[in-house]
């Protein structure tokens, strides 16, 4: 409960979420899922038009990380100065070197859109790749705990039986 009432204040959300995103496997997941998400929703805003300072005011309201929240505030306001999107994306260690290297790419194409689509599907499918091999990492364990369940219950029947018939 006090977990709870901590993460609802500015500094508890944020340090959870720095905290979730340093965790080994799960935190480059995590990245990954938003960096497609983000990228994603950009790209369906600057396709249809919508200014990039208001596009990046709406992709922030998109997004559940508070650290990429503030992130965006920053580089909005960063971008109505008129500095490219790029070099503001470059500046925060949150956005990966990548996003803001392909985001350079198509400004200076003038195809933004088309490669913001790229980079969520390369995160999409990065993320894709990530939790199969998390989830093929982890059968070996789950064959273990399961094994240990069933001497257990093997255990439990076996001894009560045996104890039994040599009672008498």
């Amino acid at each position: 409960w006090g977990l709870r009432l901590w993460k609802q204040t500015k500094q508890g959300a944020i340090s959870i979420d720095q905290l979730t995103l340093k965790i080994p496997i799960y935190g480059k997941i995590r990245l990954m899922v938003m960096m497609a998400e983000f990228s994603r929703t950009l790209a369906l805003l600057v396709a249809a038009g919508v200014s990039l300072v208001e596009s990046l005011t709406i992709v922030k309201d998109v997004v559940d990380s508070v650290i990429l929240r503030d992130a965006l505030v920053v580089i909005a306001k960063d971008v109505e100065k008129g500095n490219p999107l790029a070099t503001s994306l470059a500046k925060h260690p949150t956005f990966p070197m990548i996003v803001s290297q392909m985001i350079a790419v198509g400004e200076q194409t003038g195809k933004l859109d088309e490669i913001l689509n790229r980079v969520a599907v390369y995160f999409e499918v990065e993320s894709e790749h990530a939790i199969k091999n998390l989830s093929t990492a982890m059968e070996p364990l789950i064959m273990i705990i399961l094994g240990i369940g069933v001497g257990f219950l093997i255990v439990a029947i076996i001894v009560p039986i045996y104890n039994l018939t040599s009672a008498f």
